[in-house]
């Protein structure tokens, strides 16, 4: 209409939305506590020119923000959500989630990513046959899912298993633990595709629960695209310069995207 706003009009715009949301906020917080599936993610936020974290739980109907200077469950307590949550909580293998008593699912979609690096540095042949295993998997899960199936046959799901254990076992005998330590101090490290065994070892049915639950998705996809729109905000618009600015901000887009 040809007329300008002030910085402080946006402001106090912004600020008195948020206030207005307080309500809102309580109703998703409560949603999402309730939800039988739920994403979690994090992802480095600038706010006074420090790192924090933007923390986001999510499903496809529901979205709430957190920023919070921790990465850690003081943040994921905050929210108020997986306290108590007994759904199923998505997410990578950061131990903070795995911290919580609800069921565990992980994105098998970082393994797989993990598995493409362990082939391509490392010459691992073993994880190219995991992530044609996975992907499988995934296959017939959406095979049966649409056929009118809840579930695989169990013969089905008990020789996916043998096969996933036979590949990590031949994944263990080619990256044997080091027996020489390479500092004065501490443990003897173990290397990068090693690790990646043991977690796919002791974390089996965490990446394979989509196949033994349908209603467990195969990525965490939902919270990483939740995360994108913060993400580009802050690529266009720099870091937040107050941390009431930021939590005004995480209220206003927690609403944004849920109505969306």
């Amino acid at each position: 209409f040809g007329c300008t706003l002030s910085q402080a009009t946006v402001l106090a715009a912004c600020q008195q939305s948020a206030q207005a949301l307080a309500p809102v906020i309580e109703y998703i917080t409560r949603a999402l506590q309730k939800s039988r599936v739920l994403h979690n993610d994090e992802t480095g936020f600038r706010v006074e020119k420090k790192r924090w974290w933007l923390h986001v739980a999510c499903t496809l109907w529901y979205t709430l923000y957190l920023a919070h200077p921790k990465r850690a469950t003081v943040a994921t307590d905050a929210m108020d959500i997986l306290p108590g949550y007994q759904g199923i909580s998505v997410h990578d293998t950061l131990a903070l989630y795995l911290h919580y008593p609800c069921v565990h699912a992980l994105c098998v979609v970082h393994y797989l990513r993990e598995l493409t690096w362990a082939h391509e540095q490392f010459d691992q042949h073993w994880a190219t046959q995991m992530k044609i295993l996975l992907r499988t998997i995934h296959l017939h899960v959406e095979q049966t899912r649409e056929a009118g199936k809840r579930s695989l046959p169990e013969q089905d799901q008990q020789e996916y298993r043998r096969r996933y254990q036979e590949l990590v076992r031949i994944g263990l005998a080619a990256n044997p633990p080091p027996t020489e330590r390479t500092g004065k101090r501490g443990a003897i490290k173990k290397g990068d595709v090693l690790n990646l065994l043991l977690r796919m070892q002791q974390h089996q049915d965490l990446i394979l629960r989509f196949m033994t639950n349908f209603e467990v998705p195969f990525t965490n996809n939902q919270a990483e695209t939740d995360l994108r729109m913060m993400k580009l905000r802050q690529k266009i618009s720099g870091c937040f310069r107050s941390v009431e600015g930021s939590a005004t901000f995480c209220t206003l887009r927690s609403y944004l995207s849920t109505m969306r």
